[in-house]
């Protein structure tokens, strides 16, 4: 009997190249689609230890307002110290403009053709590492390297990277065609105050495309109407009453813009008098808490968390965001229901609240304190610590023809030249000179500065960490490897 050979199954030759060309095509149609959604909806991620390449919200708006078309020219040399940083940066500027900002790399040993087109176009002469930033019209603006660094240290070491702040400003100036004019109020303030507080304000306003200047109201007839927005931070002197009848005047006739940062160590009725008149009255107490600990006194404590709420004015994105206000505060009366108020056209809103614990003290100078309802500020009611007014003409309900604004915020240590400032309060100070000087409701947060910090090592700390990484871990390493061969071994 012979032995039956199964059918042979095997695929003939062109089913086999059938196949191998229809997984080509798979891969290829799964290769081109792949990098289709890469392009048309990619994620940018930011790597980087302190978040170095990312723009803040205030840098996106300012793009989105950008109507033609911006170019970034970096002409650098790729051996200069800044060079990637400021490249990588006006790469994300160009990633987020969407054609509204397109960027160009010179080298400045090759690109002869294009430095002399420059020159000739804009005058710009090329005598360093500079970042040009071109606008329509033939405007532009000049940043050298200098200008993008701050250098604390003696031995010249980069102790902050200022990209995305001198960036933001110059396009914001492009944009707008002129600086905004912010005056700080002098009145009968010292000149080394008065300085003080102006060395801690340049840099938030810089930032924002602005030019601080100092006011003093004695020889004015009137506040200049060109004037963007007045600052009150911090007087220590009441307002004349000249000063308060100009302030009035053009709080009243024209669209006008305040910040007031309020001392409650000073006396100021004429200052008060006039912010209630508009619904934002300061309360003569102190906000405060006692801390009661077992087996200890009582303590009270003044350094107030604060509550920022959430807001079209000011707070649209800084809403539900807390931050802490040292020093003395006082508390806020806004009145946001004051129908004689809305009756003339006036809007109170609240903006930042006072933490759960913590309450108005009129009797603030006594040792022994508590809350009593019948004369303090507290709950079941907020403490408002912080409040804005809008102010629009009569029959003028949606404020079509504009508005004066004001914020007041009821402590002087917000921006402060003795204390660094926190974070999120530098962001509602710069948000409330925006939103007062009605550029765009909330603009959004202030760029960050890129910080470089090194970690310092002692010779001692030094000579550990060398024997920690020449003799510990590889003998820790060697000693893992005996085990596992001797366990091995015995399996």
């Amino acid at each position: 009997m012979k032995d039956s050979k199964p059918p042979n199954k095997s695929p003939k030759p062109w089913m086999r190249m059938a196949s191998v060309v229809l997984q080509i095509l798979l891969a290829a149609t799964l290769f081109l689609q792949v990098n289709y959604l890469s392009c048309r909806r990619n994620e940018a991620w930011d790597l980087s230890r302190d978040q170095r390449f990312t723009l803040s919200s205030a840098t996106e708006q300012v793009i989105g307002q950008i109507g033609e078309p911006i170019t970034l020219v970096v002409a650098f040399l790729t051996s200069s110290p800044i060079y990637e940083e400021v490249r990588a940066m006006a790469a994300e500027y160009d990633r987020l403009g969407k054609g509204q900002i397109r960027l160009e790399t010179l080298d400045l040993g090759r690109s002869r053709d294009r430095m002399l087109e420059l020159e000739s176009a804009y005058g710009v002469k090329f005598t360093g590492d500079q970042l040009l930033v071109l606008g329509p019209e033939n405007r532009f603006k000049v940043l050298r390297s200098d200008d993008l660094i701050l250098s604390e240290s003696a031995d010249g070491q980069i102790s902050q990277f200022l990209g995305e702040e001198k960036i933001s400003s110059s396009i914001l100036e492009l944009i707008e065609g002129r600086e905004r004019r912010i005056a700080l109020l002098a009145g009968d303030r010292p000149s080394g105050e008065l300085a003080a507080v102006a060395s801690r304000l340049i840099p938030f306003i810089e930032a924002q495309n602005g030019r601080l200047e100092t006011l003093n109201l004695e020889d004015k007839q009137s506040i200049p109407a060109d004037l963007d927005c007045l600052l009150l931070l911090g007087n220590t002197t009441d307002l004349t009453e000249r000063e308060t009848a100009l302030l009035e005047q053009s709080w009243t006739q024209s669209q006008f813009g305040i910040v007031c940062l309020l001392d409650p160590a000073a006396a100021t009725p004429n200052l008060d008098g006039f912010l209630r008149s508009v619904g934002v009255g300061p309360r003569r107490d102190r906000v405060l808490s006692v801390v009661e600990i077992p087996g200890m006194a009582a303590r009270k404590t003044l350094e107030v968390p604060v509550v920022l709420l959430p807001s079209e004015a000011v707070n649209e994105d800084l809403g539900a965001m807390t931050t802490r206000f040292s020093g003395l505060t006082r508390s806020i009366d806004v009145l946001f229901e004051d129908d004689l108020l809305l009756a003339e056209n006036i809007r109170p809103i609240p903006l930042a609240a006072a933490s759960e614990g913590f309450w108005g003290e009129t009797e603030f100078q006594e040792e022994q304190l508590s809350y009593n309802p019948d004369r303090d500020t507290g709950a079941p009611d907020l403490v408002f610590v912080s409040g804005a007014v809008e102010r629009g003409l009569p029959g003028d309900a949606n404020l079509e023809r504009g508005a004066s604004r004001l914020v007041v915020i009821g402590n002087a240590e917000v921006i402060s030249a003795e204390s660094p400032t926190q974070q999120v309060a530098a962001d509602f100070f710069v948000s409330s000179m925006n939103w007062v000087m009605k550029r765009g409701d909330g603009l959004g947060l202030p760029p960050r500065s890129r910080v470089e910090f090194s970690l310092p090592l002692s010779g001692s700390d030094f000579g550990l960490l060398q024997i920690w990484v020449l003799f510990i871990f590889p003998a820790a390493f060697l000693g893992l490897a005996a085990v596992v061969l001797w366990r091995r071994r015995r399996w």
